[in-house]
């Protein structure tokens, strides 16, 4: 087949359909690569790796090493990674990739399950988004396929997550390199006055694969007034800005906010709220651990150990844990005492010891810069429940994009719930509580003696209980001012009476 394939590559530069390898030609008279093969899998390369055995179990009839010629599907690869020349019968035209992608997500996904068929499926996919690039084709199949690989990815990443050999690194990577095509699609689009009826979703996705880029806000604000302010748009905003609220780095490299309030609670109440989609939730889904270390590390370091005692349960309410044995996990990762109350109910011992005369202030034990990474866990309650009962095809196929469930309580706990941290707040605290009752926020107004004497109800747009502790240390000092200086007026006057007798 190598002799006929040189004589047929022969016949495509006689033709003008491609260039011989040593010609020197402008830009301008450059030939754009036409597809031409009508199958799944070109036919060279089906003989090619059935001889070297590169088959893939998919791709064999059941019990033999032989190519099954109907469900071959074209493998990537690398445009020089071996010298191999591609011709116009080794690249599919557009409506053969969209076929070929219709088998992937249709029959082989279904027949063999999400899990079990990923590798195959990955591969392929890029395969298919290759074929596009070497042909240089940006229409609207072009866009089609990229937004169904790319929901498809963002699957993956989410159900996929816990098992063995799976690569979260990996996935991302295709999410993002997806993605950024689909953005450079959509200007082309653009300049050709040519609508994309899904470009506020995935400008939205691209966002919140970016969540921890702080010029990702800057780049939104360069894009049309209508895809700016979709309200898509809006909420991965929205979530870029709860998730960099941090009085604390994240990670390395990410700068830190000293004046944030920490609103991780509203960003998981964000999370279940049913406004946001299985896709969204799916796609913030891996930045959920990141967020809860530094909701932990916060309570760790301003709350007081004082009874009663923050519970597993509120725990899994507050930061969207399934249940309250996984939280127990995290924060055995973590090296936080778990104990057991009297009324059998089981408490984390955070924040810090009450100050005596002899002992200075000290947080609890709290190691969060370990080397071994916390075992990615999948989210049940808060992602997957979104899910319940829709079928994969067709989130995949947008057909279910915008399907967005109540979150479930974990273990019949109620999200409603507040986190009982008042009388238990250190000076100077930062923290956002946020629930999903609806009722009125909650700010402190003055504290006096580490403990909280007062509350006073305001109304903000969210329309959520948020407990904010703003500024506690600028408002005791206030206070003392205040003591300072009704003493110094008293001994002036004290004085002035002396003088006076």
């Amino acid at each position: 087949m190598k002799s006929q394939r040189d004589a047929l590559k022969e016949k495509y530069i006689r033709e003008g359909k491609i260039l011989a390898d040593d010609a020197k030609v402008s830009l301008n008279d450059a030939v754009s690569l036409v597809g031409e093969c009508l199958d799944m899998c070109p036919e060279f390369e089906r003989h090619e790796r059935e001889y070297q055995r590169g088959l893939h179990p998919l791709e064999k009839i059941p019990g033999t090493e032989l190519v099954d010629h109907q469900r071959a599907v074209k493998r990537y690869r690398r445009s020089a990674s071996d010298g191999h020349t591609l011709l116009p019968c080794d690249v599919r035209p557009p409506h053969i990739l969209i076929k070929t992608l219709d088998y992937l997500f249709h029959t082989v996904i279904a027949e063999h399950g999400l899990q079990e068929s990923q590798p195959f499926v990955r591969d392929r996919t890029r395969g298919i988004r290759n074929d596009f690039t070497l042909q240089n084709y940006r229409q609207m199949e072009a866009i089609v396929c990229h937004e169904r690989i790319a929901r498809y990815h963002i699957v993956v990443a989410s159900q996929l997550i816990a098992h063995e050999g799976f690569s979260l690194q990996q996935e991302m990577e295709q999410i993002r390199k997806t993605l950024q095509s689909l953005r450079e699609y959509y200007t082309d689009m653009r300049k050709e006055s040519i609508p994309c009826p899904n470009e506020a979703e995935f400008q939205a996705y691209y966002i919140l694969s970016h969540i921890w880029n702080n010029d990702i806000a800057t780049l939104a604000e360069t894009l049309p007034f209508h895809i700016f302010n979709d309200p898509r748009v809006q909420l991965a905003l929205e979530f870029q800005h709860l998730a960099q609220c941090s009085t604390a780095p994240v990670f390395k490299g990410m700068k830190r906010s000293l004046g944030s309030l920490s609103y991780y609670t509203r960003f998981f109440a964000k999370v279940a709220d049913t406004h946001t989609s299985y896709l969204v939730a799916a796609l913030l889904h891996q930045e959920f651990d990141r967020v809860r270390c530094n909701a932990l590390r916060s309570m760790n370091r301003v709350l007081w150990d004082l009874e009663p005692r923050v519970s597993l349960l509120e725990l899994a309410a507050l930061l969207g844990y399934n249940d309250e044995q996984e939280v127990a996990t995290v924060l055995e990762y973590y090296e936080v005492k778990v104990e057991e109350t009297m009324e059998g109910e089981w408490v984390a011992c955070l924040g810090k010891d009450p100050p005596t005369k002899n002992s200075k202030l000290k947080s609890k034990t709290f190691q969060d810069g370990k080397r071994v990474s916390l075992q990615p866990r999948p989210s049940i309650r808060l992602v997957g429940s979104k899910a319940a009962g829709v079928q994969i095809q067709d989130i995949i196929d947008g057909f279910d994009v915008g399907v967005a469930k109540p979150v479930p309580s974990p273990d019949g706990i109620c999200l409603q719930i507040l986190f009982p941290m008042q009388n238990r707040c250190r000076i100077g605290a930062e923290i956002a509580i946020t629930t999903l009752n609806g009722q009125l926020p909650i700010i402190i107004k003055q504290q006096r003696c580490f403990r909280i004497t007062h509350f006073q109800q305001v109304t903000t747009g969210y329309g959520r209980i948020e407990t904010k502790i703003f500024c506690i240390r600028w408002i005791l000092c206030v206070w003392k001012f205040s003591i300072w200086t009704e003493s110094s007026w008293r001994e002036i006057r004290n004085q002035s009476s002396k003088s006076n007798c």
